[in-house]
């Protein structure tokens, strides 16, 4: 009878198989490519080797990539805080390893010097009704808040996704903070989700504003959506009132984006919104009136109006001015943050 040729489970050269897993960053920030290299030891020769990756996406899910012969994966870090990856490692002969390596990320706001931020997710909700958004930027300390039970934001079901919910400001209701909008060097960034559907009247939006009673005066930066032109507005404001200069933007169905930066020693306002860019210079005086930041203001001139939809919405402050490129780098890492 002719012999049967078998080889050990577990394969090469009857070694306990291994595999050790490197990082290019352990560290990383948010948004960062960091590359994983897996080192399998005795493994079973000539076999081929199975890579599976094991890493976290950006909503706290684990997400496993699987290679043949393969033991390098390039990870976009779409995270923060600390979390362990891992790969797994198996050969023909049914011999397998795994390793795993602790990864510290930081978060959007330490990478972009961020000092304040308010998203959906934390949201603090008195009878059905928005009372207060945390700040969660890398500063802290700017809780926005309905000034009283009557300035409470709606919280109504979105008609396009039965999980979710949207704010939306009606009339004068908003939130405020103690954080004054006469900034000379700044950035605001901003994730909000639009669609004409949510009200048969139309929708209006206002993410910043000095007062509640109206879009177009009480402070130097203003950010809404213009009636007169159907697009969103990008303003500083002139000690008159008036506009001092100015971009604007067509709206999109669904997720838009946007960072301004505005620097008062050139009066340059520059805006990318949905990977579009636009500049404008300052004329005349700029607002110098002490005014606070007003986030999701429904202007009380109006009696409808969308604010942010839950959870895939934010608004942040920095207080310096990033240069162009950091600007779009911004830009770019709100995308990985909140994806198609």
């Amino acid at each position: 009878m002719p012999s049967i040729l078998t080889r050990p489970v577990g394969g090469g050269g009857g070694g306990i198989q291994s595999v050790s897993l490197s990082l290019s960053d352990t560290t990383p920030d948010f948004g960062d490519t960091i590359t994983l290299t897996a080192t399998a030891s005795d493994f079973a020769s000539g076999d081929n080797l199975t890579y599976q990756f094991v890493v976290r996406d950006n909503v706290g899910n684990w997400e496993k990539t699987e290679q043949t012969n393969d033991n390098t994966y390039d990870w976009a870090v779409a995270f923060s805080g600390t979390y362990m990856v891992c790969v797994i490692v198996e050969d023909e002969s049914g011999g397998s390893a795994s390793s795993c390596v602790e990864v510290v990320a930081t978060t959007i706001y330490t990478k972009h010097g961020i000092d304040h931020a308010w998203n959906g997710e934390n949201a603090t909700l008195i009878g059905g009704l928005v009372d207060e958004l945390t700040d969660v930027g890398d500063t802290g300390g700017q809780d926005a808040t309905a000034p009283a039970a009557a300035n409470r934001l709606r919280f109504l079901q979105d008609p396009r996704a039965s999980t979710n919910g949207s704010f939306r400001s009606i009339t004068s209701d908003y939130l405020s903070t103690t954080l004054s909008t006469v900034q000379d060097n700044i950035t605001i960034a901003g994730v909000f989700d639009w669609s004409q559907a949510q009200d048969g009247a139309g929708s209006y939006m206002v993410f910043m504003g000095g007062t509640q009673t109206t879009l177009d005066v009480g402070s130097r930066f203003n950010i809404g959506y213009l009636f007169s032109t159907s697009k969103m507005r990008f303003a500083v404001r002139q000690n008159s009132g008036g506009v001092g200069c100015s971009v604007q933007f067509d709206v999109v169905e669904g997720k838009n984006i946007f960072v301004l930066t505005y620097d008062q020693s050139t009066g340059v306002l520059r805006v990318n919104m949905n990977g579009s860019t636009a500049t404008d210079t300052l004329s005349g005086t700029v607002w110098t009136n002490t005014s606070n930041f007003v986030l999701l203001n429904g202007d009380g001139s109006l009696n409808y109006g969308v604010g942010w939809r839950e959870p895939t919405s934010e608004c942040m402050i920095g207080l310096s001015t990033l240069s162009d490129a950091d600007a779009d780098q911004l830009y770019a890492d709100l995308l990985v943050k909140y994806p198609a």
